[in-house]
């Protein structure tokens, strides 16, 4: 008999039950989404060129950080201690290359409630062959022969 009690105040009243539970699940997930803020900082870009290559593109200074997480949180963090770099040193003929923008930053209280995304993710520039000088004339290397 005790079972058959149960079993029948878990099905009385079923759908207003269903609906309180969805909605109870629904105003959490609402809370939890509301509470996320996000941060954007600009920060100077550290660029690595290749010695024999030269950028014809034009290198911003500056990337966008995108810090998200919750508002105490984000705070927290210097932006001072965050650093972009991107390195193009692999480059090993002419044309368009693209290389991530890597972050690094110091130590400080990273929680898994803290994101930091960059914008751009990856950069993209046109390498032309680097004149050089010789014996006060200029020599352009060029990867079939050399002109003078």
């Amino acid at each position: 008999m005790k079972r058959n009690n149960l079993w029948q105040t878990f099905i009385f009243n079923w759908p207003a039950k269903v609906i309180s539970l969805v909605m109870a699940v629904f105003l959490y997930l609402m809370v939890t989404f509301m509470t996320v803020q996000q941060r954007e900082i600009d920060i100077p870009l550290r660029v690595v060129l290749p010695t024999s290559y030269i950028a014809t593109s034009t290198i911003p200074e500056n990337v966008k950080i995108i810090i998200s997480g919750e508002d105490r949180a984000i705070h927290m963090i210097d932006p001072t201690s965050v650093e972009a770099s991107v390195d193009f040193t692999f480059v090993s003929k002419e044309g368009v290359s693209a290389a991530p923008i890597v972050l690094s930053h110091a130590d400080y209280p990273l929680t898994s409630e803290i994101t930091i995304h960059v914008s751009p993710e990856q950069l993209r520039v046109f390498f032309v062959t680097s004149p050089t000088r010789i014996d006060g004339e200029l020599e352009i290397q060029d990867s079939q022969e050399n002109r003078l």
